[in-house]
């Protein structure tokens, strides 16, 4: 057996289920609207991101830039201590052979001066003054 209607209950059904429809239906387009809000306020901000993203870039590429330049100072001035070092160890080498032989040179001539006074004692013996 089936549902018994009045047209009067057919319309008021039909009128409340378009303003269900209508009600449920301004819901989503308002909630929609926010949503595009929230969509435009995001990429704004990924806007804002990839701005921020590449000046970061090229900062880093100038600081790149600035860094091989340090670097490259940094390996100059490393290869000129290495050079002043070297040639610091290259005269204190020749510094200690010039040593070495002023020393052999004065115990050599000891050596010389004890012989000549040996030798002057045995021909001429010790004399007082």
């Amino acid at each position: 057996m089936g549902l018994i209607c009045n047209p009067q209950q057919i319309s008021i059904m039909l009128m409340a289920s378009w303003l269900y429809w209508q009600v449920d239906n301004q819901d989503l387009v308002i909630h929609c609207e926010k949503l595009e809000g929230k969509l435009a306020q995001l990429d704004k901000i990924r806007q804002k991101q990839a701005k921020k993203i590449t000046s970061l870039k090229d900062e880093m590429g100038v600081s790149d830039a600035g860094s091989e330049e340090r670097l490259g100072k940094a390996e100059h001035a490393i290869q000129a201590l290495s050079s002043e070092l070297k040639t610091t160890k290259n005269l204190l080498d020749d510094t200690g052979k010039r040593e070495r032989q002023v020393r052999q040179s004065i115990g050599l001539t000891a050596f010389i001066m004890l012989i000549n006074m040996i030798l002057i004692h045995r021909n001429f013996g010790w004399q007082k003054v």
